[in-house]
C-alpha cells in the first residue's frame, strides 16, 4: 500500500527548498544540478519508449546550469573533476 501525499507550496522557491533539503537526506554523495532552459516544455528531454513519463535521456545544455541554485553531493567525482578543470582553464 502506497502514500498519496500532495503538496500545494505558495511560491516556487518553497517547493525548491523542500526538494533541496529532502534530496540531501537521500542522495547526499550526488550533485543535485539545476537547469535553467530557455524552453516553455521539457519534451524535447523526455526519454522514449516504456518509461518515457518518468524519465529524461538528455540533459540540457551545461551553459543552462544554474550553479548557484544546485546542491553539491559530498565527493561527488564528476563534479569535482569538473570543477578542477575549470578551474585549471581560467
Amino acid at each position: 500500500m502506497g502514500f498519496d501525499m500532495r503538496l500545494v507550496f505558495d511560491t516556487p522557491e518553497d517547493f525548491l527548498n523542500i526538494l533541496k533539503m529532502r534530496y540531501i537526506v537521500f542522495c547526499p554523495k550526488t550533485t543535485l544540478k539545476v537547469y535553467g532552459v530557455p524552453v516553455p516544455s521539457l519534451k524535447e528531454f523526455r526519454a522514449q519508449g516504456k518509461q518515457k513519463a518518468y524519465s529524461f535521456e538528455a540533459a540540457p545544455d551545461e551553459k543552462y546550469r544554474l550553479k548557484q541554485e544546485e546542491i553539491p553531493g559530498q565527493g561527488d567525482p564528476e563534479e569535482s573533476k569538473k570543477d578542477k578543470r575549470q578551474t585549471e582553464q581560467s
